[in-house]
């Protein structure tokens, strides 16, 4: 029906294959835990049932890689061992096995590591002509004894006077008994002020001892520096459990393009202005007295020439005229004086 329809059908969202959980194992002994052991689960999503072989292999040591290598040491045989080796799982099924570990005097302090390999096999017990395979690491570690020691032997950076540097590259040695994962940050930093910051080894990989990590470090530039300056580029650095962290610290100087070219417009605009001094002295100087005389006469002109206010006096109040009675003078006219 679905064909005729034009329709497709349906898509499982799980891929046939084989899951194997956890991808590694983490197994410590001591005098206060002799044993430990740890659960492998097998999950088949195939139709059909899978059937594998479980063998432990040594790692490439000498490459310092967690790649199967060939047969296990005596040391580790005698102290690891698993629940099964022929191994079948059912038809979209699962199945847990048990990794053990036991502890023995011929185990050295430290770390020891080896490759859990899971080939397929036929139906009959023998290898097919395409196998598939899985992997799981397992890190064994006698604690009695054990000791991290990561060192930094080398640090590299691009820089000039002029430049800060963008990119660094360290070299890290372990030269403890055990593994380690380096944690490593790099900071550029004027006093307090981060310039910039950039880290190492963000895959987490694994560092066994004895080995050397060569990492690049990509510095990422945060915020600018206009003045000249001294400079610390320094790397802090310590294993995932190691207890205590490291730094080296490399000071220089640093001046800014940006503080350079301004001292340079700065230095062509003195000898501009020196020259001009030089050549056109006079003129100047005749320029200057002229814009002198223009400035006094027209503030004498200002002055002159404004009009000052003319205070008129004030009007007295008026007053209303007064009558005066005054005694009337005799009328000595002649004739008209009275004998008495």
């Amino acid at each position: 029906m679905a064909g005729m329809f034009g329709l497709r059908p349906p898509v499982s969202a799980v891929s046939p294959g084989l899951t194997v959980s956890p991808g590694f194992v983490d197994l410590k002994l001591s005098e206060a835990q002799p044993q430990a052991q740890a659960s492998i689960t097998l999950t088949n999503t195939y139709t059909v049932p899978l059937r594998l072989s479980a063998e432990l292999q040594a790692i490439d040591e000498a490459g310092g890689r967690l790649l199967p290598s060939g047969t296990l040491d005596g040391a580790l045989t005698e102290v690891l061992a698993m629940s099964e080796t022929d191994i079948t799982i059912p038809a979209h099924g699962a199945h847990t096995i048990t990794l053990a570990a036991n502890q023995q005097d011929s185990l050295s302090p430290g770390g020891h590591y080896a490759i859990l390999l899971l080939t397929q096999q036929s139906a009959n017990g023998t290898q097919i002509g395409l196998k598939g395979a899985a992997s799981v690491t397992v890190f064994l570690t006698q604690a009695t004894g054990e000791h991290q020691d990561l060192h930094l032997d080398s640090l590299r950076y691009d820089r000039t006077i002029f430049r800060l540097p963008r990119h660094a590259r360290i070299v890290l040695n372990n030269t403890g008994n055990t593994h380690t994962v380096p944690r490593v940050v790099a900071a550029l930093r004027h006093g307090d002020t981060l310039l910039a910051k950039g880290i190492a080894n963000q895959s987490s990989q694994v560092l066994l001892p004895g080995k050397t990590l060569d990492a690049a470090i990509e510095l990422d530039s945060l915020s600018g520096r206009w003045l000249p300056g001294r400079v610390r580029l320094g790397v802090t650095y310590r294993g995932d459990t190691g207890p205590e962290e490291r730094q080296v610290l490399e000071t220089f100087w640093y001046v800014p393009p940006v503080f350079v070219a301004g001292c340079a417009v700065l230095m062509v605009m003195a000898l501009v202005a020196a020259w001009l001094g030089r050549t056109y002295r006079r003129t100047l100087q005749r320029w200057a007295a002229g814009l002198h005389t223009w400035l006094v006469q027209r503030i004498r002109h200002k002055l002159v020439a404004r009009p000052r206010p003319v205070q008129m006096p004030k009007p007295l109040p008026s007053k209303k005229p007064q009558t005066v009675q005054r005694p009337m003078a005799p009328d000595v006219r002649p004739g008209n004086q009275k004998l008495k």
